[in-house]
């Protein structure tokens, strides 16, 4: 009889579970979505979360992202420090959560680029305004750039702060046999930086050990206004960099032609300035990336801004590995025309990337509405091979393309629903991804989403493996019932595309 009894109260309590599971299933929020050729998964808490850089590593098959976060509860539950906390979160290929970590303290400190090395090291580089917590003992003023190295597991091995009792940021890093080089901008004059600022902010290159990040050399650059680098490059005899100045003074004297102008420097293994080069005419102009050919050359691209009417024009062009110039080229129309990207697709052809809204001169007959983003092909002699201009009567913008099997990934932002994008749009601004082969030929376009903003901010390959990483401010579609809060930090995996 108390057997009986027994059994007749557990599948009573069975029976009153099966509906709260069927609307747990139905209704709870999930971890993954699962899209196509790959999956999707949204991160963080009821306040504002987003990844901004990622990595895969292969032999791991393990997907590094790193951000900020607002949020102290769900995914930052336990783990929050204070209002803005840096995080980095590692997941398997196929979806599955491995770890997760955050850094900081009281007030704003956010993850920004990550470095996977050769080796399989991990570092990350962060901003803090924080003296407490994480930073207590490591902080040296108002805001700090860090570094950190984990391993693959999660695991910290040691943080570096650069800086001094002003700001400090760095931008960019790099590997270089057994040291990491990064480059940025300091308006410090103390701290790692004691008698070394020339004026507002200068730029700076600093080397650090790998193995505990002590500092090998560190050296700025400038005069007395503003002078930034922002990207390091490693070629076979030392490190290529590129920046902005505002300088007309001390190290700028001499080669300052504008407002605002594109610097190119060149350092040697220890540190040792080789040689500058200034990019500019009357008005302001500025280099926004930069590749190492496989012949050791220098390509630059970015834009310049054209007095008399005040619109922008795109160039690229070709140095040697001694700063020599022997070709630029210029997009011009009546509009904003922007180069943001290049790359070396194959040996001695260069794909540019950017925006236009210009209907006009190199673009005409090309533009679709307002901002598109554009593609142009160059070889080796400067010559242009193709131009195509990619969007609707809406605004695209452009994020980054990449080598893929062969063709090109285009990576950005669109919000029309037209011409390229017919029948596409899910909402407001969708994440776009275009490929495109190598002789300008559009062979598949596709956007992903739901009813509000999606905001992409890196991209990582690896052989078929694409990995995105933003914000979404979408509840709806794709990101249904994976939805955090207010604006979540997502991830997008596809096995291929």
């Amino acid at each position: 009889m108390e057997y009986e009894k027994k059994s007749l109260i557990i599948l009573f309590c069975t029976l009153l579970l099966i509906p709260f599971s069927i609307y747990l299933t139905l209704f709870s929020p999930q971890e993954l979505a699962y899209y196509k050729n790959g999956w999707i998964t949204l991160w963080g808490g009821s306040k504002n979360d987003s990844f901004l850089d990622c990595e895969i590593d292969q032999a791991s098959k393990t997907i590094f992202a790193a951000g900020s976060s607002f949020s102290n509860d769900k995914n930052l539950y336990h783990i929050s420090k204070g209002n803005e906390d840096g995080i980095i979160v590692a997941y398997s290929l196929t979806g599955k959560f491995l770890w997760k970590k955050s850094f900081g303290g009281s007030y704003v400190d956010t993850f920004r680029r990550i470095l996977l090395t050769k080796h399989q090291e991990l570092f990350v580089l962060g901003i803090s305004s924080s003296v407490d917590h994480d930073v207590k003992y490591l902080s040296k003023g108002n805001d700090d750039s860090f570094i950190l190295k984990f391993k693959l597991k999660g695991n910290l091995q040691w943080q570096k702060c650069i800086g001094g009792s002003n700001f400090d940021c760095i931008n960019d890093i790099v590997e270089s046999k057994d040291t990491i080089v990064c480059v940025g901008y300091t308006f410090s004059n103390d701290g790692d930086f004691v008698n070394k600022n020339r004026g507002t902010a200068d730029a700076f290159i600093v080397s650090l050990r790998k193995s505990d990040g002590h500092i090998n050399w560190l050296n700025t650059f400038g005069g007395s206004s503003y002078d930034e680098y922002k990207k390091v490059l490693v070629t076979k005899d030392g490190y290529v960099v590129i920046g902005i100045t505002g300088s007309q003074d001390k190290d700028m004297k001499g080669y300052s032609k504008g407002k605002w102008d594109g610097i190119i420097a060149k350092y040697s293994f220890d540190g040792k300035l080789n040689w500058i080069k200034v990019w500019g005419k009357d008005g302001s102009d500025y280099i926004n990336d930069a590749c190492i050919t496989q012949t050791n050359e220098i390509v630059i691209a970015g834009c310049s801004e054209e007095i008399k009417s005040g619109s922008l024009d795109g160039f690229i062009a070709l140095l040697d590995s001694k700063g020599k110039l022997k070709w630029s080229s210029y997009l011009r129309g009546s509009g904003e025309d922007v180069l943001l990207k290049v790359t070396e697709i194959s040996k001695g052809k260069f794909i540019v990337g950017g925006i236009s809204n210009s209907p006009d001169g190199n673009f005409k007959g090309r533009n679709f509405g307002n901002n598109d983003i554009i593609l142009v092909s160059y070889d080796r002699q400067g010559n242009l091979i193709w131009i195509n201009n990619i969007g609707g009567s809406n605004d695209e913008k452009f994020v980054s393309i990449e080598k893929y099997n062969n063709k090109i990934l285009l990576c950005g932002v669109s919000n029309s629903n037209d011409y390229h994008l017919y029948r596409k749009n899910k909402g407001k601004n969708d994440i776009l991804l275009a490929l495109i082969s190598e002789e300008g030929q559009l062979e598949k376009v596709e956007t992903f989403g739901g009813e509000n903003d999606e905001v992409l901010y890196a991209i990582s390959i690896s052989g078929s493996q694409i990995v995105m990483v933003g914000n979404s401010n979408s509840k709806k579609g794709i990101f249904r019932r994976i939805s955090k809060g207010l604006s979540d930090a997502f991830l997008v995996c596809l096995l291929k595309f």
